[in-house]
């Protein structure tokens, strides 16, 4: 019956086993290199969502500019003096509002853009207003778009590359 066992126990196979210090030095290793190739991964990603946010923001400017030429609308903001048209964010869903109640141009505005949410989280808070002025001699309209509240990030810089015009 020895002699069995001992077969037995010579027979069994032996597992390859890695040393402790060996297999925290391959963790440590990864951990590196994820800590290496992440970070640009993500501030990547974060630039193109920041893009497409910036050109939604330029569809909106641009989708004003176009209902001022519609004369329904153009009546109601002269009446009005100004009128203002703002993109916000509640419940992950893009908002867009106006003021002095011109249902028109918010409608117009909506219908072109839809309800687009913010994909970067360095918009997530900020709020893109465009902001519609009658000349002073009745022959137009300013309209102008700007960025405030933008987190870690260049409100002037994101308002040019949205379209809009920067304060002096």
């Amino acid at each position: 019956m020895k002699n069995t066992e001992n077969i037995k126990e010579d027979s069994t196979t032996k597992k390859f086993r890695l040393p402790p210090s060996i297999i925290m030095l391959i963790i440590a290793v990864i951990a590196l290199v994820i800590g290496i190739v992440v970070p640009p991964i993500l501030a990547k990603h974060e630039n193109q969502h920041i893009d497409e946010d910036c050109k939604t923001a330029s569809t909106i400017l641009e989708a004003v500019r176009d209902s001022t030429n519609d004369a329904n609308i153009a009546q109601q903001i002269t009446r009005a003096g100004w009128s203002s048209i703002t993109w916000t964010v509640a419940d992950k869903k893009g908002v867009i509002t106006c003021t002095n109640n011109i249902a028109d141009l918010q409608n117009a505005v909506a219908k072109a853009v839809g309800d687009v949410p913010r994909k970067s989280k360095t918009l997530g808070t900020a709020v893109w207003t465009v902001t519609v002025t009658p000349s002073a001699d009745g022959s137009g309209y300013t309209v102008n778009g700007a960025w405030t509240g933008a987190i870690g990030a260049d409100n002037n810089e994101l308002t040019t590359k949205s379209g809009g015009t920067v304060a002096q």
